[in-house]
């Protein structure tokens, strides 16, 4: 009788254990859904500025800024404006333009003075609208993320964000990329990614208020 009454409270204990678990589980995907969610719902209304916007991206490591690319974009007008510094490969600057042709006019500089002319038929920066984040929801396996994405909240640059980590990819296998992503709360765009080795990349966004002037190319072509 003894034994009896043991068996049945240890298995009332491991049903409670399971219960506790599956509700922790259970709250963590739904937590996870809706705000991964919003997110997305939220970036998303930005697509429709493919064709007018302006993108900042700046690269950062071991503290210093090593990389900054201001991008702009009106209907088929491309510019960008591109500069290194502090890496041991040296310092440089670049603008391309791009009117929608097939070619593109690049001009690179030491300093503030321009040194050399070309075209070239490829975009030397890779610029596809829209890496504001939605496409990130787009390559990851957002279900298995919903169970494995560690959510917290942070503020980056003054804003309030979303920190996620441990996004699931699971195309041609699967593993949880060890890169950290800043959604801003209030827009849903992405702000800021750190990669596995600490840099990280800060982003700045302005939609549907690019001026023609931008376009305007160096009158001197060398």
């Amino acid at each position: 009788m003894e034994d009896s009454t043991n068996k049945n409270s240890i298995k009332r204990i491991i049903l409670l254990v399971l219960f506790v678990i599956i509700t922790i589980l259970l709250s963590r995907i739904f937590r996870n859904y809706f705000i991964l969610k919003e997110v997305f719902l939220k970036n998303i209304q930005y697509t429709k500025y493919a064709y007018d916007y302006y993108k900042l991206t700046i690269g950062y490591e071991n503290g210093l800024e090593t990389n900054r690319v201001e991008g702009y974009r009106k209907g088929n007008m491309q510019a960008l404006f591109m500069e290194q510094m502090n890496k041991a490969e040296g310092d440089w600057k670049a603008k391309e333009y791009s009117d929608g042709s097939s070619y593109h006019h690049q001009y690179f500089y030491s300093g503030d003075s321009l040194i050399s002319y070309k075209e070239n038929e490829v975009f030397s920066y890779e610029f596809v609208f829209p890496y504001i984040g939605s496409d990130i929801m787009y390559a990851f396996n957002r279900p298995l993320s919903y169970l494995f994405a560690s959510i917290n909240e942070e503020i980056i640059n003054g804003k309030s964000c979303y920190k996620i980590k441990n996004f699931v990819y699971t195309d041609g296998g699967f593993w949880i990329v060890d890169y950290i992503y800043y959604f801003e709360k209030d827009t849903g765009l992405l702000l800021r990614t750190v990669e596995s080795d600490g840099s990280y990349i800060d982003y700045d966004y302005s939609f549907g208020d690019i001026d023609d002037s931008i376009f305007i190319e160096p009158s001197v072509r060398k």
